[in-house]
């Protein structure tokens, strides 16, 4: 299954008194600590492969009206599967729920001109705010003062 039926196997678990139940909670935490890793990887990596090459795109068109929408609207991320089961499509819906969970916290923000990220995006917050940040090069603009003015 995915990753919401590993939670749910995994709560079932804990919650039992049998100590086979509380031992098998151990593996299925492993498993599912490693599946969301994964998942998490994917989802960061495609939305912000994502945000930058729509960034791109509108600072090479220099389109204005694009910028002042995301500035006042946010960004639409939209994605359809991320990590296949080989099969099982109802585990792979809920890995891309989970994936969405995920991501639906995230802020996208572009770093100041006083600060760089060496690989074009970081991931700074914690796992309760994360945040990804880009360098303004990897969003299309040659530095953080042009990309102010679009």
């Amino acid at each position: 299954g995915g990753a919401t039926a590993m939670a749910r196997k995994l709560r079932a678990c804990i919650a039992s008194r049998e100590p086979a139940e509380r031992m098998a909670a151990i593996s299925l935490a492993q498993g599912y600590g490693r599946r969301c890793a994964l998942l998490m990887c994917h989802g960061f990596a495609a939305l912000a492969a994502s945000f930058a090459l729509v960034c791109r795109t509108n600072a090479e068109r220099r389109s204005a009206p694009f910028f002042g929408r995301l500035r006042e609207l946010g960004y639409l991320f939209q994605l359809e599967t991320l990590l296949s089961t080989r099969g099982d499509e109802w585990a792979m819906l809920q890995d891309t729920q989970g994936v969405v969970q995920m991501i639906e916290r995230v802020q996208l923000m572009m770093l100041p001109a006083n600060e760089d990220a060496p690989d074009g995006v970081a991931l700074r917050g914690g796992a309760h705010m994360p945040v990804l940040c880009f360098a303004p090069r990897e969003l299309g603009f040659r530095d953080a003062a042009r990309a102010s003015a679009a």
